[in-house]
C-alpha cells in the first residue's frame, strides 16, 4: 500500500503537490498530467499501444487548442470536431475513438483521487473540468 503522501498510481507527483516554483510551471504540469496517466493506463495493464494512441490525440487536441486542459471549453471541443469531419473528412469511427480518448483523459485529472484539480486551481487560478458530454460528442451507432 502506498502512503497518503504518494498518493495514487498516476496522482500529481510530490514534486508538484509540495508548492514549490518550477520553470515553466504549465508545461512542467501538463508534462506530468501524461505522465501520470500513462501510468494509471498501465496499471490498468493496458496496451502500450493503445496508451501511445491515446496521449497522441490529447496531444493533437491540446495543440490545437493552444492552451492547457484547465482551460479547455466545449465551444473548442466543437470546433475541433467540426473541422476533423467536415475538412478532414474523418470517420465516424475515429472521431468516436478521439472523443473517448479525451473524455477519458478528462476523467483521469478531474477525479479528486488523482489532485490535478486542486493542483491547477492552487497554481494558475482555474481547474480542468469534463468538456465532453453527451450533447457534443457522437454517439456509437
Amino acid at each position: 500500500m502506498r502512503t497518503i503522501v504518494e498518493g495514487p498510481i498516476g496522482a500529481v507527483p510530490a514534486h508538484l503537490a509540495g508548492g514549490a516554483a518550477v520553470l515553466h510551471a504549465e508545461e512542467t504540469v501538463w508534462a506530468a498530467m501524461l505522465a501520470g496517466w500513462r501510468a494509471q493506463q498501465t496499471s490498468r495493464n493496458l496496451a502500450e499501444a493503445t496508451i501511445e494512441r491515446r496521449r497522441s490525440v490529447v496531444c493533437r487536441f491540446q495543440d490545437y487548442v493552444g492552451s492547457y486542459p484547465w482551460a479547455w471549453t466545449a465551444p473548442e471541443v466543437d470546433e475541433f470536431f467540426l473541422e476533423f469531419r467536415v475538412l478532414r473528412h474523418g470517420s465516424h469511427s475515429t472521431l468516436l475513438s478521439y472523443q473517448n480518448a479525451l473524455r477519458m483523459f478528462l476523467e483521469y485529472i478531474v477525479d479528486p483521487a488523482y489532485g490535478w484539480v486542486e493542483l491547477c486551481w492552487s497554481r494558475f487560478g482555474d481547474h480542468p473540468v469534463q468538456v465532453f458530454h453527451e450533447w457534443n460528442t457522437a454517439r456509437h451507432t
